[in-house]
């Protein structure tokens, strides 16, 4: 039996990310999304990419923080990863700026906190410094607890690595597996 209560404890997990062609065609909701990989015994652990599968995020209804507690409770999975998006380009007149990021990714690490996630992946737009500034967020809620780049070759990744090092986050950049949370 996979231990799933120790925090820190890697265990199997699926990303919804895997089922793109089934949401982009509308073949399968949200709901049938995560039901299949219970179905198909890909968990116990499930990642959720924010904007590609939950409408309107960051900013999330308590009725859909109600009813996806229920769907991970009915489905026996265990929610474990948020991923996240740090994309600096996303206004059309100019790059975001630090405080303006900083700002974008704690929004989305309440609303990881909120229903459940222990981790929030993080992409490689933050910088070292922005990574440091959301450090208090991360101490009060738990729910940041690793930083992922997702391109090793990137410039600045080794950076990266030495912030992560130094945050005492619960996986190294680019590990490809989910811990269950922070160790303890």
């Amino acid at each position: 039996m996979t231990d799933t209560t120790t925090l820190g404890t890697p265990i199997q997990g699926t990303t919804l990310y895997s089922f793109t062609r089934f949401w982009h065609s509308r073949q399968m909701t949200f709901p049938e999304l995560v039901r299949e990989v219970a179905k198909r015994g890909l968990g116990p652990g499930l990642e959720v990419v924010g904007f590609q599968s939950i409408k309107g995020f960051p900013n999330v209804s308590a009725e859909f923080e109600r009813s996806f507690k229920e769907l991970v409770d009915t489905s026996g999975l265990l929610p474990v990863a948020l991923g996240a998006n740090a994309d600096a380009g996303i206004r059309r007149d100019r790059l975001m700026t630090n405080d303006e990021l900083v700002d974008y990714m704690s929004a989305q690490i309440a609303v990881a906190q909120r229903l459940g996630f222990p981790i929030v992946r993080v992409q490689y737009s933050l910088t070292p410094d922005d990574m440091e500034r959301l450090l208090p967020w991360r101490r009060s809620t738990t729910s940041l607890s690793a930083w992922r780049s997702t391109r090793i070759t990137r410039p600045g990744t080794l950076t990266c690595r030495r912030c992560w090092s130094d945050t005492r986050s619960s996986a190294p950049p680019g590990w490809g597996s989910f811990p269950t949370g922070a160790p303890q």
